[in-house]
């Protein structure tokens, strides 16, 4: 038939009906994409605004740790035993020394 066509599911359009029902189509997708990037740009803005704050470590000197400081993780084993985060073996003596968040 000359200036109609038949869609996927059988239906017969003329050729003006189809060609907008391509357009909305074209028009709906369109929104879709501007929509789905939009989205995105929130999200990965609202992403680059949340900077955390650097958290600053303190130092205080084991109460309960007796003798030279060898390892790193027997001084943390005592130091959250303490109360503390962990701790580090540190200076020319290798004293045991606590952290925590400030």
């Amino acid at each position: 038939m000359r200036g109609y066509e038949v869609d996927e599911h059988g239906d017969v359009y003329s050729v003006h009906l189809a060609s907008q029902r391509f357009n909305q189509t074209k028009d709906m997708e369109i929104k879709r994409s501007f929509g789905l990037f939009f989205v995105m740009l929130i999200v990965l803005a609202s992403q680059e605004m949340v900077v955390p704050a650097d958290a600053r470590v303190c130092l205080s000197q084991s109460h309960y740790f007796k003798g030279p400081c060898a390892k790193d993780h027997n001084c943390a084993w005592v130091c959250r035993n303490e109360g503390f985060s962990g701790g580090r073996c540190k200076g020319f003596r290798r004293r045991c020394f606590c952290t925590k968040l400030c």
